[in-house]
């Protein structure tokens, strides 16, 4: 401890002598007791801030995660396989009256006594003369009116009877029958002022 006093002493004195400050020799005097401490020729430069990065805020939301990639043609599953359903036999009023009158009026015929029935009804339709659909024809006053509470049986022989209405609709004719517009079983009166087309199974036809 009282080599150091010795030494600042001398060095103090020795700075007075060559007229050099007393702050130049106090940092002198310094330097030389801590090499460590920076001197007048080297200035302290401060170094830069450091950026304080701002808090994240306690709600923050997480990041949305990286979308998947587009499913192509290739990765997509395959779609089921529908089989369309086989085509069903459609009836509708008309068709229904028609197999109705059928059965009626000639439900014990054969299959040429029911359609010559049909194509009599058909014919009324198209003549001008009576209503224009086949139920309007056949519930017409006076025609056929028993049969608005007739009652068609089920089965085959309705069945039968369908296939003769689609058959008649569709075109399905009796040649000798032609455009006759009225029938009458066999053992009723001949109709009086019309003329005979032809006769079939149990029924007489006329124009």
């Amino acid at each position: 401890m009282s080599q150091s006093r010795y030494f600042l002493a001398g060095a103090l004195g020795a700075c007075l002598l060559s007229g050099v400050t007393f702050a130049a020799a106090n940092a002198e005097i310094l330097g030389a007791v801590d090499p460590a401490l920076p001197t007048l020729e080297s200035p302290i430069v401060p170094s830069p801030a450091v950026p304080v990065q701002p808090a994240q805020p306690s709600d923050a939301q997480p990041a949305a995660p990286a979308p998947s990639a587009p499913v192509t043609a290739s990765t997509a599953p395959p779609e089921p396989v529908r089989r369309a359903a086989a085509p069903v036999a459609t009836t509708d009023a008309e068709l229904n009256c028609l197999a109705r009158v059928i059965l009626y009026e000639a439900g014990a015929e054969s299959r040429a006594g029911q359609l010559a029935v049909a194509q009599v009804v058909i014919n009324r339709t198209r003549s001008g003369r009576f209503p224009r659909t086949i139920c309007g024809v056949i519930n017409q006053r006076g025609q056929f009116s028993a049969i608005r509470s007739y009652r068609a049986p089920g089965g085959a022989r309705w069945a039968r009877a369908l296939a003769v209405a689609r058959e008649a609709r569709s075109g399905g004719r009796v040649a000798s029958v032609g455009n006759a517009l009225f029938f009458h079983a066999r053992h009723v009166p001949a109709f009086r002022g019309r003329t005979r087309v032809a006769q079939l199974g149990g029924h007489i036809f006329y124009r």
